[in-house]
């Protein structure tokens, strides 16, 4: 019955993304996921094809998912509710291998509550292009699990399935190597052998066959700035807005811009994140012997998961805590499991208030980033254009441009619906072969009588 309200909380917590528009990636995602033919459809699992402009091998959270909403008139609702479904089973996973670590009942809730309400699953829920994140927490938390109950071959295909999620996947190995010192279980050594042998592979066909991610953003850095990394990626785990990093730079300094927009979000958030905080000090000061076995095995949790993510200082999103995260809320759940020195009474209380500020913090953030997240707005414009192309009669040339007064602006209107529609992928995707799209940042003097050209500020919202 717990466990049920806490899917219930998480559901109702969330509930608004059931409603949200695809954009940006979404749509060339859309574009890849058309099929014509059975054949077409197990082109998806070649892991020796690198799809157009996609340079990853993502068949299962990426085509085969969005396939899904082909068959329902390119509804993004279907996607939504198949991702409610596979958070719920995270959730449930959370639990259960809490459960099996730690042998407490109410410490394993804790963990699965600060779990399943966490701020970080924002973009994971909103954004259908993310469901390679649900994907990759389901696989990876069930292979631990298998191979915790020494259900080794089933473990061996978790492993497999969350390759065909994310590449991430590839630390899923490391986890297991976790466990087994954790139980001590040396015998367990020489069934990873295959798990290692697998991703040893995988690494080494994805190298050759869709190379590294390009771009500045993916852009490998192995300086001290991994530090700074780390120190938002944990800063996140506790609720607080992604948006922060844009405000908060090197040394602390802090543009005045956070407060002049956000004042009021930034203090409350920030006034329970140190509550929270302190109230973590306060169980961690109140337990009677640290388990180290368990500190090693969160902190490795921890850190090992953000071993693919933490080296592109460039592109970190709270989005990558999805598998991360399992480490933190499960030695929270402990901490807060075995308070001593305390009546029951006033142990309930202390968890009560913390478990009360953790849900207090991740409602505030939520509503700013629901306020501010580029997901959203992306959604709004893409909607807009949705609409405004449905009983479109104009040329099949279309320009969208920018006003002279859009120069005010710190960003070009036609640049921002480019972004959002993926360029041409939108029209692609409800509009094959039918429209050739261009975006201008200005009118041209002479314009072509046989173009559309439409102001591009109007689908931004204001």
């Amino acid at each position: 019955m717990k466990l049920k309200l806490i899917l219930l909380l998480a559901f109702v917590l969330f509930s608004p993304s059931l409603f949200n528009y695809f954009s940006h990636d979404d749509f060339f995602i859309l574009r890849l996921a058309k099929i014509n033919s059975i054949a077409d459809f197990f082109t998806f699992f070649n892991l020796f094809f690198a799809p157009e402009r996609l340079g990853s091998y993502r068949p299962l959270t990426t085509q085969v998912y969005f396939l899904v909403s082909h068959l329902f008139n390119l509804s993004p609702l279907p996607l939504h509710i198949i991702a409610y479904l596979v958070f719920f089973a995270d959730i449930y996973l959370v639990y259960f291998l809490t459960k099996l670590l730690i042998r407490s009942e109410n410490g394993s809730l804790l963990s699965t509550f600060l779990y399943a309400t966490s701020a970080t699953h924002f973009a994971h829920l909103y954004w259908p292009a993310l469901f390679q994140e649900l994907g990759l927490i389901f696989f990876f938390l069930l292979s631990t699990i298998f191979f915790l109950k020494n259900k080794f071959v089933f473990s061996f295909f978790a492993l497999i399935g969350g390759l065909m999620s994310k590449e991430t996947a590839i630390v899923i190995p490391i986890i297991l190597g976790l466990t087994i010192i954790y139980e001590r279980s040396w015998s367990k050594i020489k069934f990873l052998i295959p798990n290692i042998l697998l991703v040893a592979a995988f690494l080494f066909i994805h190298i050759v066959f869709y190379g590294l991610p390009p771009g500045e953003v993916y852009k490998l850095d192995f300086s001290p700035k991994i530090f700074n990394t780390l120190m938002w990626y944990a800063l996140w785990s506790f609720n607080l807005p992604e948006l922060f990093v844009d405000f908060i730079g090197p040394g602390i300094s802090l543009n005045p811009n956070l407060l002049n927009f956000y004042g009021k979000e930034t203090i409350a958030i920030v006034a329970l994140f140190l509550i929270t905080i302190s109230l973590g000090f306060f169980a961690l000061l109140r337990q009677k012997r640290v388990n180290l076995n368990v500190v090693i095995f969160c902190a490795g949790w921890f850190l090992a998961t953000l071993t693919p993510i933490i080296f592109l200082p460039w592109h970190k999103f709270t989005y990558g805590l999805g598998v991360p995260l399992v480490g933190l809320t499960i030695f929270l759940g402990l901490l807060f499991s075995k308070l001593t020195k305390l009546t029951n009474k006033t142990t309930r209380v202390i968890l009560s208030i913390f478990c009360l500020v953790w849900f207090l913090t991740s409602v505030a953030t939520l509503y700013l980033t629901y306020k501010t997240h580029w997901i959203i707005t992306g959604a709004k414009v893409a909607k807009r254009v949705q609409k405004y192309f449905h009983n479109y009669q104009g040329q099949q040339k279309i320009v969208f441009y920018d006003n002279p007064e859009d120069k005010v602006l710190p960003w070009s209107p036609a640049n921002e619906v480019k972004i959002n529609l993926s360029n041409q992928d939108f029209f692609e995707v409800y509009y094959p072969e039918k429209y050739k799209v261009y975006y201008l940042p200005q009118l041209p003097e002479n314009p072509d009588p046989e173009t559309t050209y439409i102001p591009a500020r109007q689908f931004l919202g204001y």
